[in-house]
């Protein structure tokens, strides 16, 4: 009988922890920055695991999503980081957006030359946000960055499906 007890409560224990789900950040997308001497393609296939417990040498991210209640419904706000370990070419990513009508959103690319950021009316669109952390980020290939004095510029094009993004409220 005490067999039977232990191995029923070894049982639910191990049911329980399948239970709590894989809280991982994953992501499915591509991120092309095109330069006037350069295109930085990052690819992103099916699941690619984004937190920091991803392997040496892959990109590792962070994504938060803020849930706010309105009068009309709810306003959703999605930050994503990526991070590379280049030397040289794209090493980070940041990207800002609401689903507040008109907000223009931003974009923040960390190169080897410097940082280059989005003015407003980039297109950048944050296409979905949930309460379980999925999102959907796009930015057209128009969409113009430039460093702060202007002496750098390039071109963006972002498409990031992100799931397991933390949500606050």
């Amino acid at each position: 009988m005490t067999r039977v007890s232990l191995s029923s409560f070894l049982l639910l224990g191990l049911l329980a922890v399948a239970g709590c789900g894989d809280h991982r950040l994953t992501a499915l997308g591509t991120v092309q920055l095109t330069t006037p001497t350069a295109t930085i393609t990052i690819s992103l296939p099916t699941d690619t695991r984004l937190d920091t417990q991803a392997a040496a040498g892959r990109i590792t991210g962070s994504c938060t999503v803020s849930r706010t209640p309105t009068a009309t419904g709810v306003r959703y706000g999605a930050v994503v980081d990526l991070f590379t370990n280049e030397s040289t070419g794209l090493r980070s990513l940041t990207v800002m957006q609401s689903t507040d009508a008109g907000s223009a959103g931003s974009i923040a690319a960390q190169t080897s030359a410097g940082t280059l950021s989005s003015g407003a009316g980039c297109g950048l669109v944050l296409t979905e946000a949930t309460d379980g952390g999925d999102v959907i980020l796009d930015a057209p290939a128009t969409c113009a960055l430039a460093s702060a004095d202007g002496s750098q510029t390039a071109t963006i094009l972002v498409h990031l499906e992100l799931h397991g993004c933390t949500v606050t409220q």
